[in-house]
């Protein structure tokens, strides 16, 4: 009976070492999940036919899509500069971070609440950060210019314009920030892919940068082939290209 219990305790206490170090060993894992630097891929979104265009570019709204410090800016100076007219305000002025402007229009901030100053606003581009794509009216017509840049280089350029501008961010890592911005690219594009009056056109900002050429083909293709390409070109600097990935 003793030999019973002695063995009987020897076999919980090694059940209780296994699971001891079990523990620890998830621990371990844990921990070295929290600070290890996660491999995060680029959100690429799925091929995409692109319809041609069947109506005038006056009967549709250009809108110029992404997430902040992705390139829009540059996007529209490139449709201005072929020929397209926007639809901007100045309530937010050119600075050094955008030093040839942001080329905004402050309604659009409130788009979640009231999109109808859209509905008179045909033949124009405007830009509309990605996060508010969903609250586009699906009864007009639009084409879209997405522009997608290098995670790290969007982290990069907003912590540097926090920092200049003395303000503080969110209390995010830069990984979690990634895991974030993948998550909202995804259901961005899962939300206006359905709507059938809008067409989508996923532009790099590093291609632009390196080949304007061939964006600038490639947008005025999108938008029925009418504005000046070589014009769309000329403006494009690469030494406003400032936060780059090594």
């Amino acid at each position: 009976m003793i030999v019973k219990k002695a063995n009987t305790y020897r076999e919980k206490s090694a059940d209780s070492k296994k699971c001891i170090e079990s523990q620890k060993m998830q621990a371990v894992s844990t921990q070295k999940s929290v600070t290890q630097k996660l491999d995060i891929p680029e959100w690429r979104p799925p091929e995409m036919p692109i319809p041609e265009m069947n109506q005038s570019l006056s009967d549709i709204r250009v809108i110029v899509s992404g997430l902040p410090r992705s390139g829009t800016s540059m996007i529209m100076q490139m449709l201005k500069s072929g020929g397209l007219p926007l639809l901007t305000d100045n309530d937010r002025p050119a600075d050094h971070h955008n030093p040839r402007g942001y080329f905004e229009y402050s309604p659009t901030r409130n788009l979640a609440r009231d999109n109808r100053f859209l509905d008179q606003e045909s033949g124009k581009g405007i830009k509309i950060i990605a996060q508010l794509l969903p609250y586009l009216n699906p009864d007009l017509d639009y084409r879209v210019i997405f522009i997608l840049r290098h995670f790290d280089e969007i982290i990069a350029s907003q912590a540097t314009m926090l920092a200049d501008d003395n303000k503080k961010g969110a209390r995010l890592s830069s990984d979690d920030l990634k895991i974030g911005y993948q998550a909202q690219l995804k259901q961005i594009h899962d939300t206006i892919s359905v709507m059938k009056k809008l067409s989508v056109l996923y532009v790099n900002y590093n291609d632009c940068v390196n080949q304007p050429e061939n964006a600038a083909r490639k947008i005025n293709a999108f938008l029925g082939g009418s504005l000046n390409e070589p014009e769309m070109v000329r403006v494009v600097s690469k030494d406003l290209y400032r936060q780059r990935v090594k």
